[in-house]
């Protein structure tokens, strides 16, 4: 299933310009190391398993690890739980301690005598503990420098990408696309207490959290460019086109900060509900629009400006049961080279806040954005971890492959911004965009249990879902088929309502109950009761606490009878 939804959201900023695990006593105990444990790699050479307390000792050693920590000194004590939790994974953990790393050279030398030197396979994962004060990131130039009225000029990238690269035993350079393979993450951790709590922050995501609709939601808040009503209203209505496309397993909300949209919450409480959004627990939060260092943007109305999620809002963020994935399509949110903790530092802090944060260093692009958008839609729902997702992402990026929403993104960019300089944006935006979050962590997708089949002759859809004594179907429209925006209500309740029947899109629904995880459904049951004739594909899904699956259904045209057209739609 193509997820052409994010794809087009960055579209839409292209318009606007740039914008359970068991524990020992000891936190990180596992197997010590004995002769007997080690073994011998393919070409021969000692492999040897890091010992209990996983640091490494001597880098010129035959270590085989998968999973490779660098650490600031002060911080090693504390990853200790998330070292066991690896372990418990399956993946072979190595911790080195900075100062030993400085004392080779530094990271890159470490990860170029890793790669060539130990045992194949070289390391998989990295995750970097600490700021950049002590963990240092590659400051680079950037490629392609702009100047804009609102920031100025970025001159420099901060990146952790280019840890990615895997170099070969050979030193022959090989295709950058297909060279940047290592997943690499950062905690940016400023003390014992505040890794702690991102280290258990991970861990419950993986382990402790009930599953639940929450995997299920995908929460967007949007912003305006502010350049009149009648730009704002195409921009809005293009970013409606977008969000019809959301695959429809995902429940989706959207709040976009025009007043004259429908998809606009009260003004004054703009940045509340956002916050609400947050805190109701998604897999995926994202927004879209303006961005800063420690904010994103505001809303005006009525000549006056509110603020929409500010680094002081990190304390009012409490998605405990479900804390997302936030990306943030923006410049600037993920500057974690500053002084001071930048945006993306100071929500992954926060015990209620997201349990990873994607977000550019600098200034971002938005034809890059494009390409990358169009990645992560590719990579994010189906990879495992979310190290995984965005590493193939960027590689999709650097190898330019070729797609409509390519060949559009790079015409469009070439009239603009040269197309000389269209290497260079792309080259940029993969080093702009750092996960600060663990490589290794698992995405909590929503379950497969539950399969739709169709029964042509009998117009019947076949359920099952093993071990369940009912679903919920719903009969889902388009997402963004609504009224002709209106002007905002003055009254608080009636402006709160037009929001949540924009954001309302299931035309009908029914409880079914199962006879041993089986039950059919004639679709007429669904189709009759709606108001008018159905004249476009409906989706019809079927939901458990823990599970989903949906088909399309055509209508007919008397619209007491419907068809299916695919099987299955997990």
């Amino acid at each position: 299933m193509k997820h052409t939804w994010l794809i087009g959201v960055i579209c839409v900023i292209a318009a606007i310009g740039v914008m359970g695990c068991r524990r020992n006593a000891d936190p990180v105990a596992g197997p010590v190391t004995t002769p007997s444990d080690a073994g011998m790699s393919a070409a021969g050479v000692d492999m040897i398993s890091p010992s209990a307390d996983a640091v490494l000792t001597d880098f010129r050693r035959a270590w085989q690890v998968d999973y490779l920590v660098i650490a600031a000194d002060d911080l090693v004590e504390a990853v200790g739980p998330l070292v066991a939790h690896r372990r418990a994974d399956g993946l072979s953990v190595g911790v080195a301690r900075m100062s030993d790393v400085r004392e080779l050279g530094s990271i890159d030398t470490l990860l170029v005598l890793a790669d060539t030197t130990w045992p194949e396979p070289a390391p998989q994962y990295l995750l970097l503990v600490g700021g950049a004060d002590s963990v240092p990131p590659v400051v680079k130039p950037g490629r392609f420098v702009v100047s804009t009225s609102f920031t100025g000029a970025d001159r420099d990238i901060a990146t952790d990408f280019d840890y990615a690269l895997h170099h070969t035993r050979n030193d022959v350079v090989e295709d950058p696309a297909t060279s940047y393979t290592r997943r690499v993450g950062r905690l940016p951790a400023g003390s014992l207490d505040e890794l702690a709590g991102m280290v258990r922050k991970i861990i419950d995501y993986e382990t402790a959290i009930p599953p639940g609709p929450w995997q299920r939601r995908v929460h967007f808040v949007a912003s305006v460019g502010g350049y009149g009503q009648a730009v704002d209203r195409m921009l809005e209505d293009q970013f409606g086109q977008i969000v019809s496309a959301m695959p429809p397993l995902y429940d989706t909300e959207v709040a976009y900060s025009a007043p004259t949209s429908n998809f606009c919450p009260y003004p004054p409480k703009f940045n509340d509900n956002a916050i609400d959004m947050f805190n109701r627990g998604c897999l995926f939060y994202v927004f879209i629009g303006h961005g800063s260092p420690t904010a994103v943007d505001t809303i005006r109305w009525r000549e006056q400006w509110f603020s929409i999620l500010t680094s002081h809002d990190a304390e009012r963020l409490d998605a405990r049961t479900g804390p997302p994935v936030m990306v943030v399509l923006a410049c600037s949110t993920g500057r974690f080279d500053r002084d001071g903790d930048c945006l993306g530092e100071t929500l992954l802090k926060a015990p209620g806040g997201p349990v990873a944060f994607i977000g550019g260093s600098r200034i971002t692009q938005p034809y890059a954005n494009t390409l990358l958008a169009n990645a992560m839609a590719t990579h994010f729902f189906r990879s495992e971890t979310i190290g995984n997702a965005l590493t193939l992402a960027k590689a999709d990026v650097l190898a330019h492959k070729s797609s409509a929403v390519t060949f559009k993104a790079d015409l469009a960019a070439s009239l603009v911004q040269g197309k000389e300089n269209l290497p260079r944006m792309r080259q940029d935006v993969v080093e702009h965009y750092n996960l600060l979050g663990d490589p290794a962590m698992k995405l909590r997708h929503p379950a497969d249990g539950i399969t739709l089949t169709l029964i042509p002759a009998e117009n019947r859809t076949e359920i099952t879902a093993p071990g369940q004594s009912h679903v919920t179907l719903e009969l889902l429209g388009d997402r963004m088929a609504r009224v002709a925006p209106t002007d905002m209500p003055e009254d608080e309740a009636a402006a709160m309502a037009r929001y949540r029947a924009a954001n309302t899109y299931i035309l009908h629904q029914t409880r079914v109950e199962l006879q041993n995880g089986k039950a059919t459904f004639d679709l007429a049951d669904l189709i009759a009761p709606l108001p008018q004739p159905a004249t476009s594909p409906l989706w019809l899904r079927a939901t458990t606490e823990t599970a989903a699956a949906t088909v399309k259904i055509k209508p007919t045209t008397n619209n007491s009878r419907g068809k299916q057209e695919n099987n299955q739609g997990t």
